[in-house]
């Protein structure tokens, strides 16, 4: 695994389905938590649940918008 210097503050956004949401027909994804990282405080610490899909990343999508779309 790479690891790359942060340039500025960056936001990131964790997003979360453990073993128990697998089929819930009322699941909402939306954000769990927010973490910020810098360069002079680059990591961070989360605790993760036990057979759970986890994603972070710097974009904050909320259950109820459109979603992402791309054109060319």
């Amino acid at each position: 695994m790479a690891i790359h210097p942060v340039a500025a503050e960056t936001r990131l956004y964790r997003y979360d389905v453990s073993q128990a949401d697998k089929d819930r027909t009322d699941l909402t994804i939306n954000p769990k938590a927010e973490f910020r990282v810098s360069r002079t405080a680059p990591s961070f610490r989360d605790r993760l649940a036990p057979e759970s899909l986890t994603i972070y990343t710097t974009y904050r999508l909320e259950h109820s918008a459109p979603g992402v779309i791309a054109e060319d």
